[in-house]
């Protein structure tokens, strides 16, 4: 499973994405300093805040869907 670790001042978040192979498969591949918008859910998973990324914007403006508006997985 991919996931970023999101950084905003000082606060950080875990962001989880997708199989990575989904982005293997999309050609995508993120740097540690490339400026991106994610749109997601946050939820509770055994006890812990987890955040769930929908999509994404790269800063090329391209807009990656992971999951759809209900929820459901792209891949």
């Amino acid at each position: 499973l991919a996931y970023l670790v999101l950084k905003s001042g000082a606060d950080a978040v875990q962001v989880f994405l997708c199989p990575k192979k989904f982005l293997d498969d999309m050609g995508v591949a993120f740097k540690a300093d490339d400026e991106i918008e994610v749109t997601g859910s946050k939820i509770k998973q055994d006890g812990a805040d987890l955040t769930l990324a929908r999509e994404v914007v790269l800063k090329g403006g391209d807009t990656l869907t992971l999951r759809f508006k209900d929820g459901k997985p792209a891949w």
